[in-house]
């Protein structure tokens, strides 16, 4: 269940736009929110430099176009929020989720992060977008019904992905004082919603409904609008003041729902991945008893019943064949993990080279005046902080080994190229490991089977010589 909201952030007065950007993206990739910053993805920004290069492009939007606006005015970025239900999707997939609904609302002419937020009951995302386009000729038009096409957008990619969405959204939101009492649990109303929850799966029709409200301590009015209050509360509430969920008729459709539908229904337990055969005499060697050996072994009779089938399943008819599948998925499995390090080696590189070179270009100002200056221990004392990382940045520049200036849009690109690549492999490895581990267990339990086999022949042999 996606819902949306669309925020503008504006610059502050005192306040430089680097930090009035940075002081929104700080807060949405925290790393505590982001599980460490895995959770964050970018388009045509670096998630390390995104509030130096937002600012940037505005600095070149005013060169080209001459206006400006004052900071209070200035609408730095755009945030969307963009929540789940809980537990409906995983993180990964809510991300992938944030970034085609940024992509398709901005159609890939403004910058932007996204990052997952997992600190809550439900996953969701922050994203924020440059209000300057890429180009940096104009800013984005907030119009009327933005929001509108955001939900839009929203509800088709969570219904592509098979996750509700909102069929009536709520045109109204609560009052201040009404949130607000909600928040420290005094609310009448987020009290009577909370009780006509709980009694409604009880009941069968709407008197039902009444009476045991009613049991509960409430007053009850009818009239054009049914009322509740509850001991100790002064007005009456109306029903239809909760929501369009708690209306007269809604609540006597939702009772008709309840009786129409059926009693679920128990759902065969999940099966699950072949497991590995218990070592019953090891086990009852460290003091195991006869109920756990019993149940290991009928554990094992099932587990190898699976294994077989799990084998004939596959077409393997030797171990040969098991031997040089179990080597083939290896082999697949190392592949794609070294091209994850490839890629994350150079997204690193690329990251850190954007990171110093925003340092170096964000700081040599400084550094100039510092070298022009007359009293230069006196200016290196004010400016200290600057000065240190503009030095650093040029050091690590000076690592790359480059010929030339990098090109930050170069960069950028090759970034967009290897994050998408490196989200498939992902999902590659993730698959390919989880089949070879299974194929592993199928591989460990196969030559368990043949050794007792082997054993048991043995002891026929043994008997028959012995007769």
């Amino acid at each position: 269940m996606g819902t949306t909201r669309i925020i503008p952030m504006h610059g502050s007065a005192g306040k430089s736009i680097t930090r009035a950007i940075s002081a929104h993206t700080n807060y949405a990739m925290n790393p505590a929110k982001t599980r460490g910053g895995a959770l964050i993805s970018a388009y045509e920004c670096s998630p390390e430099t995104v509030d130096v290069e937002f600012a940037f492009s505005k600095k070149i939007y005013t060169d080209l176009t001459g206006r400006t606006s004052s900071a209070r005015k200035d609408v730095v970025a755009y945030q969307i929020r963009q929540s789940f239900k809980p537990g409906e999707v995983a993180p990964e997939t809510a991300n992938e989720i944030g970034y085609k609904l940024a992509m398709e609302f901005t159609k890939g002419q403004h910058a932007f992060i996204v990052a997952t937020h997992i600190d809550k009951a439900h996953a969701h995302n922050h994203i924020i977008f440059n209000s300057t386009t890429l180009d940096c000729t104009h800013k984005f038009n907030n119009y009327g019904y933005s929001i509108k096409a955001v939900q839009r957008i929203s509800d088709q990619l969570c219904q592509k992905y098979g996750l509700s969405v909102v069929e009536h959204p709520a045109a109204k939101g609560k009052h201040y004082a009404e949130w607000v009492a909600e928040r420290k649990g005094t609310s009448w109303k987020a009290l009577l919603r909370r009780t006509i929850d709980e009694a409604l799966p009880d009941c069968k029709n709407f008197e039902m409904l009444l009476a045991r409200m009613r049991k509960q301590g409430y007053e009850i009015k009818r009239g054009k609008y049914i009322s509740f209050r509850a001991v100790g509360q002064e007005r009456f509430t109306r029903a239809k003041t909760l929501g369009a969920n708690y209306t007269e008729q809604a609540l006597c459709e939702r009772l008709m729902e309840q009786v129409r539908q059926p009693a679920p229904q128990k759902l065969p337990q999940h099966v699950g991945a072949i497991q590995w055969l218990v070592d019953i005499q090891a086990k009852m060697q460290v003091g195991k008893g006869p109920g756990y050996e019993h149940w290991a072994k009928l554990f094992n009779l099932k587990e190898m019943a699976r294994t077989m089938n799990f084998l004939s399943e596959h077409g393997i008819s030797d171990m040969e064949q098991l031997q040089q599948r179990v080597a083939e998925l290896q082999s697949s499995f190392s592949d794609g993990l070294e091209q994850m390090k490839v890629a994350d080696r150079r997204l690193k590189e690329n990251s850190a080279l954007r990171k110093n070179y925003a340092d170096y270009l964000k700081t040599k100002p400084v550094y100039d005046a510092y070298r022009k200056s007359k009293r230069p221990d006196a200016y290196r004392d004010a400016y200290e902080a600057d000065l240190l990382v503009y030095e650093a940045a040029r050091r690590n520049l000076a690592a790359f080994h480059l010929n030339q200036r990098p090109d930050i849009s170069a960069l950028q690109m090759e970034n967009a190229e290897l994050s998408a690549p490196k989200k498939a492999l992902y999902a590659e490895y993730q698959q390919t490991k989880q089949e070879m581990l299974e194929w592993r267990t199928v591989q460990g339990n196969a030559e368990r089977l043949l050794r007792q086999s082997e054993k048991t022949l043995e002891n026929q042999r043994s008997s028959d010589i012995e007769r």
